[in-house]
């Protein structure tokens, strides 16, 4: 088997994810699983040094999560620009390798 390779920021959301706990979503009660509010990405990684297209590599990095599998986005009622991602069993996986859990 091969190893997939995998961006900083992308190990950084599986991590993140997987670090805040099986939680119930705020806002879904009927949603359960490790994930991480898309809003906290941009901060939480790259603080005040955002490069000038942060936006652009935070969306092909969940895109990429998601086509392989780890992650899968679910969308908020009132805007569909907002969404959250949840780890996927394979995501859960990945995220327990990468913090060697």
């Amino acid at each position: 088997m091969t190893r997939e390779r995998l961006s900083k920021l992308q190990k950084w959301i599986l991590m993140e994810a997987y670090k805040s706990g099986r939680r119930t979503h705020k806002w879904s009660p009927n949603r359960e699983g490790f994930f991480i509010y898309r809003k906290e990405i941009p901060d939480g990684f790259y603080g005040k040094n955002k490069p000038k297209n942060y936006q652009v590599i935070i969306s092909r990095s969940i895109k990429n999560l998601e086509e392989k599998g780890y992650i899968y986005r679910t969308y908020g009622e009132r805007k569909s620009s907002y969404y959250d991602i949840f780890l996927d069993d394979d995501g859960e996986k990945m995220a327990r390798r990468i913090l060697k859990v």
